[in-house]
């Protein structure tokens, strides 16, 4: 299954070793210019730098959880102290940017296991009843 993500960050350097490490693991969409990132669009995950000049990568999550509750977003920073201040957007995780090489191989396999659907199995217990619907005797 082909999960569909979209990288914003107002550095191309790092868009490019984000999208070189996540590979063919996922469609990438890549954004430097948070202006053009349309929050309409859906997403099974979004990969934002929290520190960006035109809008911050946690106001952007609060308008686009408000859009889609599901999906996955994983903030990736440089400004270890911004991710107290993200808590409330409930990201999926955090991914500090000196350590991109380490950390997003991590981040991406919970991702994926995260964006896998569950098949749900249900029991139905008789209680006392007969299948044909009479009360036991």
């Amino acid at each position: 299954m082909t999960y569909i993500l979209a990288i914003v960050d107002d550095d191309q350097k790092d868009i490019e070793k984000i999208k070189k490490l996540v590979g063919d693991e996922m469609e990438c969409t890549c954004f430097q210019d948070v202006k053009v990132f349309d929050t309409k669009i859906y997403y099974d995950a979004l990969f934002l730098d929290i520190d960006m000049p035109e809008k911050s990568g946690l106001e952007l999550a609060r308008e686009y959880r408000a859009l889609h509750p599901h999906t996955c977003i994983v903030f990736i920073t440089n400004h270890n102290e911004l991710v107290y201040k993200a808590i409330n957007t409930h990201p999926f995780d955090f991914i500090r940017k000196e350590n991109l090489e380490k950390e997003l191989p991590l981040v991406l396999k919970e991702l994926k296991r995260e964006l896998t659907p569950h098949h749900t199995v249900s029991f139905v217990i008789n209680c006392g009843v007969k299948p044909t619907g009479l009360p036991v005797e």
